[in-house]
């Protein structure tokens, strides 16, 4: 028992880290999993309009990566074990750091106070 609470209690931990924190420390699948969560939160913002700074390249490589992820035509199938889903995995860190500049800027925005959102907006 404690022995799976100590396990819970490291795998919240690691989800907590601060936004700060190197890539060498955080680890690449972490840091890969905050720009995802970021896309996502991106795109959502400029679908609602709240925020118009997504270059027509970004939302193209969103589009075709997201595709590509829902699409039963793959490079590698993913019925293969393992390696179906490589190249899934890879497309999507791909699109991620060709998007990171755009991921910083909203992140920049988004943490900005009410009235500096409305200034860079």
């Amino acid at each position: 028992m404690m022995v799976a609470l100590a396990q819970r209690e490291t795998m919240t931990s690691l989800f907590r880290m601060p936004k700060t924190m190197s890539l060498r420390k955080k680890g690449l699948l972490l840091s890969r999993w905050d720009d995802l969560k970021r896309a996502l939160r991106m795109l959502g913002a400029w679908a609602r309009g709240s925020y118009k700074h997504v270059r027509t390249r970004t939302l193209l490589l969103s589009l075709g990566a997201l595709l590509y992820l829902v699409s039963p035509i793959d490079l590698i199938p993913d019925f293969v074990p393992i390696l179906g889903f490589v190249d899934d995995a890879t497309l999507l860190f791909l699109a991620l750091a060709v998007m990171r500049k755009d991921l910083d800027r909203f992140e920049a925005w988004e943490l900005a106070p009410v009235p500096e959102r409305a200034r860079l907006s």
